[in-house]
């Protein structure tokens, strides 16, 4: 989300797809600021359907993905995905990242995959280092495809890495 989008311009935009019950763009508790991402909850689940079928939309300016929320630990263990569930299909959360990783060294490891829209090592406001994950979002889903072929040998500074959808 553009950092100036508030939860009425989100809620203003979804409505188009149907009820909504609740809606937030999520802030730095520290800063107050928009940390560039938000949440719907429609009132039908059939509105939720509607709004991803775009998955990529104007709002304020800038182009928003659009995906489908689950809770944590909603996965099933040994790696299955839950039937009806839809993950993004061209981003992946990069997890155990060394705290010698910065945002060149990511793109740099995940380039040879395809190309990169926007790339993010997550940091932590306090103290200014790593929290040691991260997330790449590629232009198309084919190199995501290719990150999750080779799950097992991704690695950036002789560490493994967990590379997830």
């Amino acid at each position: 989300l553009n950092f100036s989008t508030t939860s009425e311009a989100l809620k203003a935009h979804f409505e188009q797809f149907g009820q909504i019950s609740d809606c937030v763009v999520m802030t730095d508790r520290d800063l107050g600021r928009s940390r560039g991402f938000g949440f719907v909850t429609f009132e039908d689940p059939g509105s939720v359907n509607a709004a991803i079928t775009m998955p990529t939309q104007q709002l304020d300016g800038r182009n928003v993905t659009v995906k489908k929320a689950t809770r944590e630990g909603s996965r099933q263990g040994g790696g299955a995905e839950p039937q009806g569930v839809e993950f993004n299909v061209v981003k992946v959360f990069v997890g155990g990242l060394p705290p010698s990783v910065d945002y060149d060294k990511l793109t740099g490891y995940f380039e040879k995959y395809g190309s990169i829209e926007d790339a993010v090592v997550m940091i932590d406001p306090g103290t200014q280092r790593s929290r040691g994950f991260g997330f790449v979002t590629f232009t198309d889903s084919s190199s995501v495809e290719a990150c999750m072929q080779n799950y097992n040998s991704n690695e950036i500074d002789g560490k493994w890495i967990e590379v997830k959808r």
